[in-house]
């Protein structure tokens, strides 16, 4: 009986002496590829039909290169990507997740009030009892759509592209444009609709010097 017992430590041992080792061997690779893969491949696939630099620069199977900057989901995504855009833009200082909220907020106001003075320019829209929709979509957690895009180019007074990533191929479609009265004098904001009615940043498209800028950014840190 003693015997057995010893043979059933030694091979619990060496169960968790393989387990070292293969967690060793893992871990050991992990970091060969890490340093590798830089200077030998600049994307990796994300297995949507999409490259991703390291740095989050992606590019779709049509060469288009973008950046994705995610907002949270909590009813004022669409005027949280607007607002986060409109600062980049300008040169301000990347928002806190606060501060942002307050902007879309803020922002999403100012909409509604746009979209009362304006109740007589479109009737594109049945939104039904205007002032019923106006109350409801004050509300900080509804979302917003098509209405308040138009809307939010006249407040910004900017372009508003919309894009969308198709399922098939993964690649970027341009699905619709408010605001092109201001395209003369500014590039839009670009956001990327998800087919659950949520709305991220999408970021100017970058070139490849720009994705190289960046690593070169990133490795000076060190």
């Amino acid at each position: 009986m003693l015997i057995m017992e010893e043979s059933d430590m030694i091979n619990c041992l060496l169960v968790v002496a393989f387990f070292y080792y293969v967690l060793f061997l893992y871990f050991s690779i992990t970091r060969l590829v890490k340093f590798i893969l830089p200077s030998s491949s600049r994307f990796g696939g994300d297995g949507n039909g999409l490259s991703i630099c390291n740095e989050g620069v992606r590019i779709d199977g049509n060469g288009n290169e973008y950046k994705i900057t995610r907002v949270r989901p909590d009813g004022r995504c669409l005027f949280r990507a607007l607002v986060h855009g409109a600062c980049l833009r300008s040169g301000q200082a990347v928002l806190d997740e606060t501060r942002e909220g307050e902007l879309a907020d803020d922002l999403r106001a100012r909409v509604m009030d746009e979209l009362v003075r304006r109740k007589d320019e479109f009737d594109q829209w049945d939104l039904g009892d205007l002032d019923v929709y106006v109350q409801r979509m004050k509300k900080p957690t509804v979302w917003a759509g098509e209405p308040e895009l138009l809307m939010a180019s006249y407040v910004l007074q900017t372009p508003i592209s919309v894009f969308v990533i198709e399922s098939s191929s993964g690649n970027l479609r341009n699905i619709t444009n408010y605001g092109q009265e201001y395209e003369e004098n500014d590039q839009p904001i670009k956001v990327l609709f998800l087919n659950y009615g949520h709305y991220d940043l999408l970021e100017e498209f970058l070139s490849d010097i720009s994705c190289q800028n960046l690593r070169a950014k990133k490795r000076k840190k060190f």
